[in-house]
């Protein structure tokens, strides 16, 4: 005679298995693909949101950047997933797109990305499940979210008086590889690092005389 014991195992040996978690990143940059790789890897499943209407937004903030922008801090510390493994101390931005778009294909995310679909809203129905945009018919639910947006999404160019006024070239540094500087008196606007990297470029390619204005708080 088969005991409650036997019987109990027995059930739970032939039950399905339990469907997996499902988390919703939103954001296909460096730090929305490393997660879903690091997600992936632990045996749960992902959707990416991307309000961008292609692939080439994988990368982020360094889709949008000359190609003589590079790290600003050792690449030790920008080590997003152990699979990274950085050429040199200061990898330039081709490097860091090569690296991230190389995880994006092994790990298989572009059949778990939705591309143009910018994310407006999220909305819990229940204690641990989230549908994204109001939608639960097309996406489903999810057992989590992962915002993964960044704070430097979209190019800033402040308003100078006068600016409309210039007859010179004006570009943000994200542009700095289409303009020619050469003999150029160039002025920067700005003290950080985009600012650093602008006048490399221009003492690099030529230009007559490098200034840097740059606002300092007392």
């Amino acid at each position: 005679m088969e005991t409650t014991t036997e019987k109990r195992d027995s059930i739970a040996t032939n039950s399905p298995p339990l469907p997996k978690k499902r988390i919703a990143i939103i954001g296909t940059g460096i730090t929305g693909t490393s997660a879903a790789c690091q997600i992936l890897s632990a045996g749960l499943d992902c959707t990416l949101f991307e309000a961008c209407p292609d692939s080439r937004s994988v990368g982020g903030i360094w889709t949008r950047q000359n190609a003589d922008s590079g790290l600003q801090i050792p690449s030790d510390f920008y080590k997003f997933h152990p699979e990274i493994e950085w050429s040199c101390e200061f990898p330039k931005r081709d490097e860091i797109l090569r690296q991230t778009r190389g995880l994006w294909e092994r790990y298989g995310l572009r059949e778990r990305t939705v591309f143009g679909c910018a994310v407006g809203g999220l909305r819990e129905v229940e204690e641990g499940r989230w549908v994204v945009n109001g939608d639960e018919g097309g996406w489903g639910f999810f057992d989590g979210v992962v915002v993964a947006v960044g704070t430097c999404a979209r190019m800033s160019v402040p308003y100078i008086p006068g600016l409309e006024e210039f007859g010179g070239q004006t570009c943000h540094s994200s542009e700095l590889g289409s303009v020619d500087v050469r003999g150029k008196k160039v002025v920067i606007v700005g003290g950080g690092a985009s600012a650093v990297e602008a006048m490399e470029f221009a003492v690099d390619n030529g230009a007559e005389s490098v200034a840097v204005v740059a606002r300092v708080s007392d």
